[in-house]
């Protein structure tokens, strides 16, 4: 017997693919730069293996960010809690270990779209023809956001919420 089963599309057709070659070592300063400029509702980050989702949300939480990470180590009941806070926007970051293929679907679900960032060393720049064949999509390069950019981006965040502050009729000085 033939079963046939059709292909489902790889990727989200919602969801534009990029990439920023970085060096590793810069991977995580690039990354937040990244979110502090363009101040992303929610964000999934991807991290290879448990160890490195367990550094990655340490050093976003120093950063003030409020993450949290998920891995085969925690208990069911602790993935699912940090889902739900995920999904409720009581964290702002989700971090994970997922294949690039699953993870880029979860970018952007049910009709919504989103943005998928791949930060590539120079020495792994052979994985975006692998990538790219497997999604049948094609990324496109960005330059990533200097120092100065992610200031100013946070800077403009911090008056926003000052302006709002004061604006607040039920904030009143005694």
């Amino acid at each position: 017997e033939h079963v046939k089963i059709k292909a489902k599309e790889l990727t989200n057709v919602n969801v534009d693919q990029y990439f920023i070659r970085v060096k590793e070592q810069e991977k995580f300063d690039t990354m937040t730069r990244l979110m502090d400029v363009d101040q992303p509702e929610l964000s999934i980050v991807f991290g290879r293996t448990k160890r490195r989702v367990d550094e990655l949300t340490r050093g976003l939480k120093l950063r003030g960010f409020r993450a949290e990470g998920i891995h085969g180590d925690l208990d069911q009941n602790k993935r699912l809690r940090i889902i739900r806070d995920f999904k409720n926007g009581q964290i702002d970051i989700l971090v994970a270990t997922e294949s690039y293929v699953h993870r880029i679907g979860r970018t952007g679900r049910a009709g919504q779209s989103g943005q998928s960032i791949t930060f590539v060393s120079p020495n792994e720049m052979g994985y975006l023809g692998i990538i790219e064949n497997l999604t049948k999509k094609r990324m496109k390069g960005l330059k990533p956001p200097t120092a100065q950019e992610a200031f100013q981006s946070k800077k403009k965040v911090a008056l926003k919420k000052i302006e709002r502050d004061f604006a607040d009729e039920t904030i009143r000085a005694n």
